[in-house]
């Protein structure tokens, strides 16, 4: 059973027709509509194209469908031509011009190939499908038929799916395959009861009556056909009607109902003959033929026997078949080359798109690049300014320590040497007196204290300049070979009436000739210093030592003492001038702590080291490290440095 544009949505301009198809008396009444007025194209074209469905006779419906296309060409409306020759072919096929309707058919097909016109193209292939049915090739028509089913499904269109299954079902069933063609038959009728169409139920029903036929449920089959020719008759279906006849006259035939047979095969070759079906006007004089054969009337025998090959020969010439195969190959290989033409754009879309994301990646890159560097510059000048404000931090609070350590240092200063320059003044005072009352005897026991006196302020006055030198970064330093025991020499010359007059026992003791690397004032100042302090800070008769020796490449120098010691509070803070340390000798000798943090400077200027160890009431131990010097036949160096 062949299924045309049943329930056909004709998508054009932007409205959507439903129409029937072959109405007759719709036909007419177009016709007449457009012999009386006359229409804008695209109104014109819309009549031409519902004209040509409405049509029953396969020549009307060339006619009007040619002239709806004669006016999609003339305004260039790509769409409505392929709708025209979707219509088209169907004209030709309902005439048996197989070659011209498949020619329509391809080509309708070919424009919706490059389009998004998918309901067009599921169109084409339904009626290419129908088309194979006609020349009993199942296997492309099945084929055409399911592509159709696949993009009514996808299109939810309920209607023209029921269509595709029909179709599909009908194919199964010429091909014999009954089980297949029940299955479709009845996957049809569900979405038929869901439609309520008249049209398609009676096209179905008559399907599913032609199963039955074939499977010997004659009863069955009859009653379904004659419901289906009956719902048929009053739409005025004329085509689908000459194929259930054929069917009941072989029921009837069967049954030996031989004149009944005839009158059913008699009306389905005049239905065909006037509606010009030459698919059914072949299959009834095949039919009739055999009828009068076995009716022994042989002039008629011979007469549908001609109209059966005449019609046969007409559909299935070889001539005919190549053509369509032809075609059928033409319209394959122009589907794959627009596939390869797409996919070709699709590639140099691609290829766009990669050298465009090629080239953003790339600005990427060189933005991130140059953030990146912005960054690091930012950073740097951050970690800059962060060590620069570090530094600043650094050089405050060094001023900080410098104010305190400068007020503190007046400070000691001040009361330090008040207590010599209060002395001058009291003794000055005294001896003007004992020379006006001229006690001479009391003038020579008062020398002694004025020279004390004077001692301590010049060694304080020397431990003040190197002092304000080492703050200044001034202090000079011009390291030469120097001789330990000639800077001890040097020491006790000065040193030497001090401890004579606390009646102190010092010991100097060289293990062997040491000579050193470093600055001689600085050299003799840390050993007044040191040798200094052991005098006073230890008692009368207190014991003083010391000595000189190598020790790898430095030379050691140790003072030691038996006087008052220190704590461990007082050692931690002892070269540092960071409070007041001022602190009374055994002979009443104020000290302010200043020959120590000098010690400590000069030591560090000379690139050695100085430390002590000490134990109130057990003594003290100060031992530093000078610089050793070393000659050889090419060179005077520093080993230390």
């Amino acid at each position: 059973m062949k299924f045309t544009l049943l329930k056909a949505y004709l998508f054009i301009g932007f409205s959507i027709y439903t129409v029937s198809a072959q109405n007759q008396r719709k036909a007419d009444s177009l016709r007449v509509v457009l012999q009386e007025n006359d229409f804008k194209d695209s109104l014109k074209y819309e009549l031409y194209i519902d004209l040509s469905i409405y049509s029953a006779n396969p020549d009307d419906i060339i006619e009007a469908a040619t002239k709806a296309r004669q006016l999609a060409i003339k305004n260039k409306k790509e769409k409505w031509k392929a709708i025209s020759d979707l219509t088209l072919g169907d004209g030709y096929r309902f005439k048996g011009d197989l070659v011209k309707a498949i020619e329509y058919y391809m080509e309708c097909a070919s424009y919706t190939l490059d389009t998004k016109e998918d309901g067009i193209r599921a169109n084409a292939y339904n009626n290419i499908g129908n088309l194979y049915m006609i020349q009993n090739n199942f296997k492309h028509a099945i084929s055409y038929l399911k592509k159709a089913q696949t993009i009514y499904q996808d299109r939810r269109d309920t209607t023209k799916l029921a269509s595709a299954l029909l179709n599909i079902g009908e194919a199964f069933r010429l091909y014999h395959h009954l089980d297949s063609a029940s299955i479709y038959f009845q996957k049809t009728m569900e979405l038929v009861n869901a439609s309520d169409s008249d049209l398609l139920y009676a096209y179905c029903l008559g399907n599913i009556g032609l199963v039955n036929a074939e499977l010997e449920k004659s009863d069955l089959a009859e009653q379904q056909i004659n419901e289906a020719i009956e719902i048929l008759e009053k739409l005025g279906d004329y085509y689908p009607i000459a194929v259930y006849e054929m069917e009941l006259a072989d029921i009837f035939k069967a049954k030996g109902e031989l004149y009944k047979a005839q009158e059913f095969l008699m009306s389905s070759y005049r239905v065909s003959k006037k509606q010009g079906l030459k698919e059914q006007i072949r299959d009834a004089g095949l039919k009739l033929s055999k009828y009068f054969q076995e009716a022994k009337d042989y002039e008629k025998a011979y007469f549908y026997q001609n109209e059966y090959i005449a019609y046969r020969d007409s559909i299935n010439s070889e001539e005919t078949i190549m053509k369509i195969a032809d075609l059928r190959t033409e319209f394959e290989v122009s589907k794959k080359q627009i596939e390869v033409n797409l996919l070709n754009k699709e590639a140099q879309k691609q290829r766009v798109f990669l050298i465009s994301l090629a080239v953003i990646l790339l600005l990427v890159m060189i933005l991130t690049y140059v953030l990146f560097k912005i960054y690091k510059i930012k950073l740097k000048a951050n970690r800059i300014l962060a060590k620069q404000k570090e530094e600043i931090e650094i050089q405050r609070n060094q001023l900080d320590a410098l104010n305190s350590t400068k007020d503190k240092f007046f400070s000691i200063v001040s009361h330090d040497l008040r207590g010599p320059v209060n002395n001058f003044q009291g003794i000055s005072e005294i001896l003007k007196q004992m020379v006006q009352e001229k006690e001479f005897d009391t003038v020579e026991a008062l020398t002694g204290k004025l020279e004390k006196s004077a001692r301590q302020l010049s060694i304080l006055l020397d431990n003040l300049l190197g002092w304000a030198l080492g703050q200044q970064g001034q202090f000079p330093y011009n390291p030469e070979k120097l001789i330990i025991s000639d800077i001890f020499d040097s020491t006790l010359k000065i040193l030497e009436n001090m401890a004579v007059a606390k009646r102190q026992s010092l010991t100097f003791v060289i293990k062997e000739k040491c000579f050193a690397w470093a600055d001689k004032d600085s050299a003799l100042a840390i050993l007044r210093n040191l040798i200094g302090n052991a005098i006073k800070f230890t008692p009368e008769g207190g014991n003083i030592s010391f000595s000189a020796e190598k020790s790898r490449d430095m030379v050691l120098i140790k003072v030691i003492d038996s006087g008052l010691g220190m704590s461990g509070e007082k050692i931690a803070g002892i070269f540092n001038f960071e409070s007041n340390k001022s602190s009374w000798g055994t002979d009443g000798e104020k000290g302010m702590g200043l020959g120590l943090t000098l010690v400590h400077q000069l030591v560090e200027m000379n690139h050695g080291k100085i430390e002590v160890e000490s134990k109130e009431g057990e003594g003290t131990t100060f031992s530093v490290w000078l610089p050793l010097f070393v000659e050889d036949s090419h060179s005077v160096s520093l080993q230390s440095e």
